[in-house]
């Protein structure tokens, strides 16, 4: 179970996301209206891959057609879920991604990450691709520590 967001995140990485593993957020869920809420798409080598934030902070990732994450996915025999949190006090704005099991909720893995909204219908994702890696302090293009990505609403 150590890996299981590397594994989710990993195959979403190619085009936006990383790890880190340490303990869960204490921040509270946003408000519903949150201008993350909806479905973004980012095209990377010809392909297409896209985000859905849900209304009730969860997040699924679909990678060439395939959906990873959601409020109920297994993997290992197990049922999961992905969370999401942004905390919009941060800058640039911070973004947590946690796995949790949904028969214990227990925490499975996290990851940190920096969100930047560009405008209603363009926004900028960063994570590291290094599970011990801190969180991304900007957006840069140096894919040693993670790799930006520009995603538009679909």
């Amino acid at each position: 179970m150590k890996n299981l967001l590397v594994f989710v995140l990993t195959l979403f990485s190619t085009f936006s996301c990383g790890l880190s593993n340490i303990s869960d957020s204490t921040k509270k869920p946003k408000a519903v209206d949150s201008k993350e809420i909806g479905m973004w798409i980012a095209e990377r080598h010809g392909l297409s891959d896209s985000i859905l934030f849900s209304n009730k902070s969860v997040v699924t990732f679909y990678y060439e057609g395939t959906a990873i994450g959601g409020d109920d996915f297994e993997y290992k025999g197990e049922k999961m879920k992905v969370l999401y949190v942004i905390d919009f006090s941060k800058t640039p704005n911070w973004i947590d991604f946690n796995i949790r099991s949904l028969k214990s909720n227990k925490l499975i893995e996290h990851t940190k990450g920096i969100i930047q909204f560009l405008s209603d219908d363009s926004m900028m994702l960063r994570t590291p691709f290094d599970k011990n890696a801190e969180r991304p302090s900007m957006f840069d293009y140096d894919n040693k520590i993670g790799e930006t990505m520009i995603y538009k609403r679909k």
